[in-house]
């Protein structure tokens, strides 16, 4: 099987590809490995795969002529969630009871990742099959299909994940060290 490849860069503030003509590596590694190594840097990762570009993509990506310089598409092969806790206040009450939720939603959806952040958690899921972006149309398509998925964690399992339907979204990773 053919390991998930993700982008990975130093820090969120990173300039993007094509919006910016110099930017900062975007390193790809696996979706196992970055969700399990220790970094000693602060370390964001995206949902997108797109390992002939080196940098952080923006929406503009998807226009012509950027896409077709990234052959067509952009992959989506995973999808992640942060969930918060109220005021962005994570108690130990409201983690036990989180997890609680979590587990249920292994059970019913298994094949998930969960990992704990400063203000909540996580959940990082591999899609059955990638979805490709290769339109501003496409990017939309994502957009729906987040905000659907947000909407069925909160209905069936009372997980209030943020509403972040952006594609090229970045999340800490879970073994980043936030001050160097």
């Amino acid at each position: 099987m053919t390991p998930i490849l993700i982008p990975t860069l130093r820090g969120a503030l990173i300039k993007s590809w094509p919006e910016h003509e110099q930017g900062g590596f975007a390193n790809y590694i696996s979706l196992s490995d970055m969700l399990t190594q220790d970094f000693k840097t602060d370390v964001h990762f995206a949902q997108y795969s797109c390992p002939q570009m080196t940098r952080r993509l923006c929406k503009e990506a998807l226009k012509s002529p950027h896409i077709e310089v990234l052959g067509g598409s952009i992959v989506m092969p995973i999808i992640v969630f942060d969930v918060d806790g109220p005021g962005h206040k994570a108690t130990n009450d409201w983690r036990a009871a989180e997890r609680v939720k979590v587990v249920s939603l292994f059970e019913s959806r298994p094949g998930g990742y969960m990992y704990e952040t400063r203000h909540g958690y996580r959940l990082v899921y591999t899609l059955p099959g990638p979805m490709q972006l290769g339109s501003i149309e496409d990017a939309d398509r994502w957009t729906v299909f987040y905000f659907l998925n947000v909407a069925y964690l909160r209905r069936v399992f009372d997980i209030k994940a943020d509403a972040l339907g952006d594609w090229t979204r970045l999340f800490r990773a879970p073994h980043a060290t936030r001050d160097e």
